[in-house]
């Protein structure tokens, strides 16, 4: 289940970006969501 309440829109990059309590946390979210994140090099 993806977290929903932790967006906000960042006016910086202009896009939304996900929030999490800790590291691990942010960590652990990855390899499940991987489909559905989008990685900026």
């Amino acid at each position: 289940m993806k977290p929903t309440k932790n967006k906000i829109f960042c006016v910086s990059c202009k896009r939304p970006k996900m929030l999490f309590e800790s590291q691990a946390k942010a960590d652990n979210f990855i390899p499940y969501n991987k489909e559905d994140t989008e990685v900026l090099r």
